[in-house]
């Protein structure tokens, strides 16, 4: 079972061609135990589990206040030290459905009509969903030092896991090892074609891991946009929520569909003292644009309590925010929304992108494609609780022929100039520039491809036929320059006396600060006035806010 590797080009690289590495290297566990329990690398155990639908949408507006209620506590269960994962699989099923249907025969007159009413519920059920399976599984995990270590503490979180879906009135059941392997299995054979053949005994009889029994024929990440699981096309994408308030119904359409295809949801809490803190941030720095936008209207002879709508629009969310989160029992949550879609034929996947990413903008919500990260996506849908995407990776030599075959062939596919081996390196060290670290080049491609487009519509103005070093060079000036004006328009206010700096002397409750503005990839110092507000208030203290 072999992983496909782009092809090494240009002369003299047979020294750096390496052995394809084997489709189980990309699978990222590292033992799965018989009870369910699953390494992972890092020192991390998790456990699955599988859970049933309820029927939300139909319920009376009672109910779903109460389901609702349930389900909000139930994800406040999850404190920061306890991600989850919540995983919707939709996959073709091998001609079997989760419902049976028998009605023997009686040997009398009536046998005719109840075959004709069994044949008829057979139908329907096939005819519901289209030969798709859905399922659905939360996977939770946390580190520890050993198996040893982990296995109580999991158990009695899968108890309270299972405890309060039974609440909710959902049916759920812990998954074991060989029903995770299984589940695997069918995530990486798409089509359900290849049978799941598995048993504990197998493992010292045949010499074989556990990743040799659902590992596929191969993987091929060589496409920007897509990859291939044996003879099976796939694609990974985001969901970039641009609405407000995120609508139930969203989630359901998209199950909906006649596709093969993985939603997941990877969901980690964030500790409430940081997100009070944060949130408190977000509302002074909301203040400091009002006071900016209240002395550009004083300058322009405008009324200074008129603001923009989105400023008073933030204020007031951040605000319930933190109210919420202060008063209300509530906690914040990061999220991560990803999409695998697979299909048999790249024309069929293509359509399923399409029809999921118009679900998406009917909910003001955006499908994104991952381009260069479709292995860490797809890794990270498997259920197994970790997401493992990184804006950077080891300043190598292996690492840095990478970036140069990306950048080559991102050249190809967007009808760029090629970059000569100068411009390369240039690049390259821009990349060490954005991680910030000597030791590491950033993953971040948009922005790295944003540069080398520039500089290839430089290039093509001066009639050359490669990217040189001037012209990478020419690009990050002028990225530079563009960023520049905010810097000297700050600048320009202080010289004209808009902005009053006093630099000198003492004020009791007054000091100078420095705030930093991040515009792109570029930061500057921006000069601010803290003062402090005081009132005659009763002896003692009078409130000691915890931040």
């Amino acid at each position: 079972m072999q992983k496909a590797n782009s092809p090494k080009r240009g002369p003299g690289k047979a020294a750096n061609q390496k052995a394809a590495l084997s489709a189980q290297q990309t699978i990222p566990y590292l033992v799965m135990h018989p009870d369910g329990v699953c390494q992972l690398p890092g020192g991390l155990y998790t456990k699955t589990v599988e859970y049933e639908d309820i029927n939300y949408s139909v319920a009376s507006t009672e109910d779903q206040t109460a389901i609702f209620s349930g389900w909000s506590s139930f994800l406040n269960y999850f404190d920061s030290s306890l991600p989850f994962q919540l995983s919707f699989i939709n996959r073709r099923s091998r001609s079997r459905s989760k419902y049976k249907v028998n009605i023997p025969p009686a040997q009398d007159d009536f046998d005719s009509i109840r075959a004709e009413f069994t044949s008829m519920l057979k139908n329907q059920i096939a005819k519901s969903n289209n030969g798709i399976e859905r399922s659905k599984y939360i996977t939770f995990g946390l580190p520890a030092e050993g198996i040893a270590e982990a296995r109580p503490r999991l158990e009695r979180v899968e108890a309270d896991v299972t405890g309060n879906l039974k609440r909710l009135g959902v049916p759920s059941a812990p998954m074991d090892g060989q029903e995770r392997l299984a589940l695997l299995h069918s995530q990486m054979h798409p089509g359900s074609r290849e049978p799941f053949r598995f048993s504990w005994q197998d493992i010292p009889r045949t010499g074989m891991g556990t990743k040799d029994f659902i590992a596929p024929d191969s993987f091929d990440f060589r496409q920007s946009r897509t990859f291939r699981i044996g003879q099976y096309w796939g694609a990974a994408s985001y969901l970039q929520i641009l609405a407000s308030e995120l609508s139930d119904k969203l989630l359901a359409e998209i199950l909906e569909l006649d596709a093969e295809m993985t939603v997941t949801m990877h969901i980690q809490t964030v500790d409430q003292l940081k997100a009070i803190k944060t949130i408190k941030g977000k509302l002074s720095d909301i203040g400091k644009m009002k006071v900016e936008e209240q002395r550009k209207a004083v300058r322009a002879g405008y009324d200074p309590d008129i603001l923009p709508p989105d400023l008073i629009t933030f204020s007031k969310d951040a605000a319930e925010l933190l109210a919420d989160l202060q008063s209300r029992n509530e906690r914040m949550f990061l999220l991560t929304f990803t999409v695998i879609n697979i299909a048999p034929t790249r024309q069929r996947l293509e359509n399923d992108v399409f029809t999921v990413g118009g679900i998406a903008q009917k909910y003001n919500c955006a499908l994104k494609r991952l381009d260069w990260q479709q292995e860490q996506a797809f890794v990270s849908s498997l259920v197994k609780i970790k997401v493992e995407w990184e804006d950077s990776a080891e300043f190598n030599a292996e690492n840095v022929n990478r970036l140069a075959r990306i950048i080559h062939d991102y050249c190809i596919q967007a009808e760029l100039l090629q970059l000569d081996k100068y411009a390369m390196a240039k690049v390259v060290e821009y990349a060490s520039r954005l991680a910030g670290d000597q030791t590491k080049i950033s993953t971040l491609f948009n922005d790295i491809f944003e540069v080398i487009g520039e500089a290839s519509t430089w290039a093509k103005m001066s009639k050359s036929k490669i990217i040189t070093t001037n012209f990478i060079e020419k690009a990050l000036k002028e990225q530079k320059e563009r960023v520049k004006k905010y810097d000297s328009m700050y600048t320009d206010m202080i010289k004209d006396n808009s902005l009053l700096i006093s630099t000198s002397g003492s004020k009791v409750g007054e000091l100078n600060g420095l705030t930093v503005m991040t515009i792109g990839n570029a930061m500057f110092g921006k000069p601010a006035k803290i003062t402090v507000n005081t009132y005659t208030g009763k002896n003692g203290i009078v409130d000691c806010p915890r931040a």
